[in-house]
């Protein structure tokens, strides 16, 4: 299948969606049913389980995390997503937020790619390529440097 991303995205998640899972994620893999929901203006979202309602995972737009983010989705991936362009793939990344405060990070490695016309996902694993498990998001300036200096 053609690069995922470079064609026009599909248009932005407005409200919350049952996503079903073709396979589990790895370490959630009997969990298969969860629910989308963004966050009003912005390009998070929730993703929570349905038969566990306080397990949720921080997501993001994979291209406002990178713009130029782009991969080869496999052929035999992009049948069980059921997508027929690539312009129905959403793709998503989880974010990890450290309770103490550190870094966010993106897993740039794994996405998920949910088919927006029928809301089939599936977390597919990029192997052989240069992306990071643990991307890290650019915050907000440092304010402790600005008071040393």
């Amino acid at each position: 299948m053609a690069r995922l991303l470079g064609a026009p995205a599909p248009a932005p998640v407005r409200e919350a969606r049952r996503v079903r899972f073709v396979a589990g994620m790895p370490g959630l893999e009997e969990y298969r049913d969860w629910t989308l929901i963004p966050i009003e203006d912005c390009p998070l979202y929730w993703l929570q389980c349905e038969a566990e309602p306080a397990l949720a995972l921080p997501l993001a737009d994979a291209p406002a995390v990178l713009p130029d983010y782009a991969f080869e989705l496999s052929a035999a991936d992009a049948h069980a997503l059921e997508l027929r362009a690539a312009e129905e793939a959403l793709v998503l990344v989880v974010l990890t937020v450290p309770a103490d405060g550190g870094a966010i990070t993106a897993n740039l490695l794994a996405p998920l790619v949910v088919n927006a016309r029928t809301w089939v996902a599936k977390q597919v694993i990029l192997d052989g390529t240069r992306y990071s498990l643990r991307h890290p998001l650019d915050g907000p300036p440092d304010r402790t440097a600005r008071r040393a200096a």
